[in-house]
């Protein structure tokens, strides 16, 4: 069982501790001084707090950082969400890194892939539907991402 930190009470500490040893050093005990150093200390460990907030609560997932890989002979490129959801894939030349292009046969059934760069075919699927292979693509990342993490 993983214990919750109450950061709060180690906010309110810190903010004590800053008020106290600012008074030590000051020397001053005026109610003005007293005070001003009591918010001063406040509104720094307040900014300290929520930086270090927005630091460990925004920590990028680990899937974040698989966004290419090699399917069908062809180097696949995507983005993630935070949901988990694949965005932008899209085909590139394992060659020249350049965009490919993708015609599906209607009469053959198949999908092929062309890089106009490189002026070659990078890959030929059968396929039955037009979007046979983006899904294949994308059920392929997930279950090797699976494979990895059951958690995922």
């Amino acid at each position: 069982m993983i214990n919750k930190i109450n950061k709060y009470a180690y906010w309110l500490i810190l903010t004590f501790l800053i008020f106290i040893i600012c008074i030590a050093y000051n020397q001053d005990y005026s109610v003005q001084t007293v005070f001003l150093t009591f918010m001063l200390s406040l509104g720094v460990c307040t900014f300290l707090n929520i930086i270090f907030d927005a630091i460990f609560r925004f920590q990028v997932p680990y899937y974040f950082h698989y966004d290419q890989d090699i399917f069908y002979e062809t180097q696949w490129n995507w983005d993630w969400n935070i949901k988990k959801e694949i965005l932008h894939l899209k085909p590139t030349c394992p060659t020249c890194k350049s965009e490919v292009f993708h015609q599906f046969d209607t009469l053959l059934h198949k999908t092929e892939f062309v890089c106009e760069t490189c002026n070659k075919q990078i890959a030929n699927v059968n396929s039955s539907h037009r979007n046979f292979v983006l899904e294949s693509v994308k059920n392929s990342i997930v279950r090797k991402l699976k494979k990895q993490d059951s958690s995922f």
